[in-house]
């Protein structure tokens, strides 16, 4: 997985993340999907800015980062003979368990997806990618990029 710090440069992560997908109009070329993802970074490190006066300068923070995100989305999907591909965009609403205080809890942001189910039938092995942005402002981190494999049921 990797992720944002406040400056949007990309950091290398070794976070987890699951998440439980329920669609309605399954095997259908267009459908609905609604993703609850669990995201947790642990010792995330991040530079606050320097203090005032020439004594400090900035210091490096490490701290684990939760986050729950639900994701409803449009998921478009085109069938091969021994494969699918699917293609989902939506909406998120984040919320952060870890934040350092002052910054908000719940975000507003897009998710964009794209997966692999190794079979044209609904059940079958599913490999995805996909990139959430959150809409936080200042804080950190403003994405994720989760890989995941798992099995369709």
């Amino acid at each position: 997985m990797s992720y944002a710090d406040d400056d949007g440069a990309g950091l290398g992560g070794r976070g987890f993340a699951s998440y439980l997908r329920m669609s309605w109009g399954r095997g259908r070329s267009f459908s609905l999907a609604n993703d609850l993802w669990f995201i947790s970074i642990p010792d995330v490190p991040f530079e606050t800015p320097p203090c005032p006066g020439p004594a400090c300068g900035p210091v490096v923070t490490n701290y684990q980062t939760t986050a729950l995100v639900l994701a409803p989305a449009l998921v478009a999907r085109q069938g091969y003979e021994k494969s699918s591909l699917l293609y989902r965009l939506g909406p998120t609403a984040s919320w952060f368990v870890d934040r350092i205080d002052g910054k908000p809890a719940v975000a507003g942001g897009v998710q964009a997806g794209f997966s692999v189910l190794t079979t044209r039938r609904q059940n079958g092995m599913l490999i995805s990618i996909d990139y959430l942005r959150m809409f936080r402002g200042g804080a950190h981190p403003r994405w994720f990029v989760p890989i995941t494999v798992g099995w369709q049921f």
